[in-house]
């Protein structure tokens, strides 16, 4: 009785982890904005049909990596490890091309406070000093 006890502890422990892990990956409140952007035109049938078919996609999507992602990454002869380095690398020269002034190609004006972006980050992450 006590294995099972400890089980269902684990496991209620663990499944609590990767929901917060996929709700945080996922962040299903910041693509709020993007998806009124995208269907601001639809009828509402139409939207509903769209996240209908969005959420079905990306819940298969999730289950089969969730099921089998190391496999079919090692089909390519890619490891979790090289898109950890390949994924730090990417934030590493995103981070110095917004310090040096050259991040313009993600939109709107630069201003001359290069601090601004790096800082509003910084607060929005809650990591500022």
């Amino acid at each position: 009785m006590d294995s099972v006890i400890y089980f269902l502890n684990t496991f209620g422990l663990d499944l609590l982890r990767s929901v917060i892990a996929l709700f945080v990956v996922i962040d299903p409140l910041g693509t709020i904005p993007l998806f009124i952007t995208i269907t601001h035109k639809k009828s509402k049938k139409e939207r509903n049909e769209i996240a209908k078919t969005a959420v079905i996609t990306a819940g298969g999507f999730l289950m089969i990596f969730a099921i089998a992602g190391t496999q079919i990454l090692s089909i390519f002869g890619n490891t979790i490890a090289s898109f950890m380095i390949a994924g730090g690398i990417l934030l590493f020269i995103i981070s110095v091309e917004l310090l040096t002034h050259r991040g313009g190609g993600f939109g709107g004006n630069i201003s001359d406070d290069s601090g601004v972006i790096p800082l509003a980050f910084l607060f929005w992450l809650d990591l500022a000093p």
